[in-house]
């Protein structure tokens, strides 16, 4: 019984190319903070594995996506909401074994300009090393993971693209959407509201009853909770803890490292592509041709211009200039050369997926650390932070075994005995408070929230009377809550109810009558006479023509019904086109339908039969993706971990 109590862990600010956005705070469940992890994978697919930490972070980032659209977050916390994640991370993983399966791969080319053409890493609309560098820096990813994720993505576009290209749509097909799409309806109608036939019912007391009673399901108060709970905030902890410069200079000691500002080089390189179907004598030519590089600029050639005459790297125009390079911001290959030279030297050439390099190493930072005194802001909000988090977990852990599993002892205030809400609140200095009623759509504050929501309406709280797991209201907020006042549905009094009841029943009849007009009406068309004619003997009737109406309506029609009209069968010659169509609930109309006009196709222009062929190849190949989708499913196997989501 015992549930999660949340552990914050810090996310990384990961920034995902191509339309991703940033991850922000992964939360964890209490288990871990006294267990210890137990790395799970919440989904197999194939070969390859969906961590538990893998979830929770694309998790993570789709809180923070909703949160910055200013969407409610608490649907992520939906058991049907992270099923839909986890199937699109499954979805990800068949397509890029599917893509993988069938050779298609992403060229070191197509790696570079993906990252050319992304916005954050260019200044004035052109590719920036600086920004380039500093972006992957500030999301704590290395180049190498940059290329996967582009890699990954891309095949997958490709697929996509491969379906849509070899898309065969046919001249009869495109033609026979644009007679449809350009396809016009002239028509006259009769309209019949149900408004007008409410003026003349009358509706007696006896028949509201009548009516109440066959509805009474119609007039119920809704099921309702009152609730008692104690509420626990991380921010009192935060405010009690005591910082001593003794504790603080011991933790600046215990971790130094964490103060250091890396090892920095000032870099420079030519890059010579290799081509990736290159055989042994294609490589060693390029290799041979960076040898030469590397020795004319020992000799004293300027690299920047051997740079900017012979490099294939997007560096070349700013003479091969990397700016400063730190550890884990370059491939393995080009770091282990680089940081093994000496100030000023230049390599040997140098292999990495991305071609063959010659490095310049134009200075060296060495690295460095802060002083005490630089780091101590830090460090003492890095102990305010810990230490209160600690003594939070403590007290919702202690909380728990008082209240879920009777650990306290029975205790007095005032004479009076308190039991475990009370005497749990006043060990911990924290009021009892009540709110409600709320029905399960919830109320005002701290019952506005879905999870206290979800709580309160459990089973074992509705008829067992016991208290609640802690229920996360935000990141520093728990709440105990036991429901005190539970209210059934009920049926409202009449009287009460009076007014509803009797404008119901007065909608039921009018458009009953409503009806019964309009089917008289068509039953006089159906015999012969002209809806002009009969339009013309009603005072309360009027014609009205649609003239070469499109789908897209206009005219001052109604937009419902224009629909409704197009989905008409077509005319045929010696039957009657007399139809009653019902627009929503309230309105009839009698519809003669005179004529379907299709667009000649020398007239159409080209722009619309381009737009249609494309159209029809996006309908093709979505149709193509699902059932490709399917087929890779019923081949790779998928196993999920549904246990895993319902204790997110």
């Amino acid at each position: 019984m015992l549930q999660k109590i949340r552990e914050k862990s810090t996310g990384i600010l990961g920034l995902i190319l191509l339309g991703l956005i940033s991850l922000t705070f992964a939360l964890f469940g209490v288990q871990n903070y006294f267990l210890g992890s137990t790395v799970t994978d919440v989904a197999v697919v194939g070969d390859e594995k969906i961590s538990f930490e893998d979830f929770q972070a694309r998790l993570s980032q789709e809180r923070q996506r909703m949160a910055n659209n200013g969407q409610d977050t608490s649907v992520a916390s939906t058991l049907v909401f992270q099923r839909q994640l986890l199937e699109s991370m499954v979805n990800e993983a068949l397509w890029r074994q599917g893509a993988e399966e069938a050779g298609l791969v992403i060229s070191i080319d197509e790696v570079r300009d993906a990252i050319r053409s992304e916005p954050a890493f260019q200044v004035g609309g052109e590719f920036n090393q600086d920004a380039y560098l500093s972006t992957l820096r500030l999301a704590g990813m290395s180049p190498d993971a940059l290329e996967s994720d582009i890699r990954q993505r891309g095949m997958s576009r490709r697929i996509q693209g491969l379906l849509f290209s070899s898309g065969l749509v046919t001249d009869n097909e495109v033609q026979d959407m644009l007679r449809l799409q350009n396809q016009e309806r002239t028509f006259d109608y009769i309209s019949v509201s149900s408004a007008a036939f409410r003026d003349e019912i009358d509706v007696a007391d006896e028949e509201i009853s009548d009516y109440y009673e066959a509805n009474s399901a119609d007039y119920q108060t809704p099921e309702q909770v009152t609730i008692e709970y104690i509420q626990l905030s991380a921010d009192r902890f935060r405010d009690e803890v005591e910082v001593t410069e003794d504790e603080l200079r011991q933790i600046f000691e215990d971790t130094k490292t964490n103060y250091q500002v890396p090892e920095r080089r000032l870099t420079s390189h030519i890059l010579l592509e290799v081509a990736a179907d290159a055989d042994d004598d294609a490589r060693e030519d390029v290799m041979a041709r960076a040898s030469d590089l590397a020795e004319r600029a020992r000799a004293g050639e300027d690299f920047a211009e051997l740079a900017k005459e012979y490099s294939d790297d997007f560096s070349a125009t700013d003479g091969g200039d990397l700016g400063w390079v730190e550890r884990g911001m370059m491939v393995d290959p080009f770091e282990d050369a680089l940081f093994d030279l000496e100030n000023g030297a230049i390599s040997d050439p140098v292999e990495s997926g991305f071609g063959i390099h010659v490095i310049q190493l134009r200075d060296v930072e060495e690295a460095r650390g802060k002083t005490f005194e630089e780091a101590r802001p830090e460090l003492a909000e890095q102990y305010r932070n810990t230490a209160a988090e600690r003594e939070f977990l403590d007290a919702q852990a202690e909380l728990e075994s008082m209240l879920l599993y009777g650990d306290i002892e029975a205790s007095e205030a005032d004479g009076e005995v308190l039991d475990e809400m009370q005497a749990a609140a006043s060990a911990f200095d924290l009021e009892v408070l009540t709110a409600g009623p709320f029905s399960r759509s919830g109320g005002e504050g701290i019952t506005d929230s879905r999870p206290v929501i979800d709580a309160a309406f459990a089973e074992e709280a509705l008829y067992d009377g016991l208290i609640s797991d802690a229920v996360a209201v935000d990141d520093d907020n728990i709440v105990f809550l036991r429901v005190i006042d539970h209210t059934l549905p009920a049926v409202k009094p009449l009287e009460e109810v009076r007014e509803q009841v009797r404008s119901a029943l007065l909608t039921e009849r009018a458009n009953a009558r409503a009806r019964e007009r309009a089917e008289e009406i068509v039953d006089q068309a159906e015999k012969g006479q002209p809806l002009a004619e009969i339009a013309q003997a009603s005072e309360d009737l009027e014609l009205a023509t649609a003239e070469s109406v499109t789908r897209s309506g206009g005219g001052g029609h109604n937009f419902l019904l224009v629909r409704e009209v197009f989905s008409l069968p077509p005319l045929t010659e010696g039957e009657d086109a007399i139809h009653l169509v019902e627009v929503g609930s309230s309105l009839f109309a009698i519809v003669n339908l005179k004529s379907i006009d299709e667009p000649a196709m020398d007239e159409v222009e080209e722009a619309q039969r381009t737009q249609a062929e494309s159209r029809l190849r996006q309908s093709y190949l979505v149709a193509e993706l699902e059932a490709l989708e399917a087929a890779l499913r019923n081949r790779i196997e998928v196993t999920i971990n549904e246990s895993l989501l319902a204790d997110q």
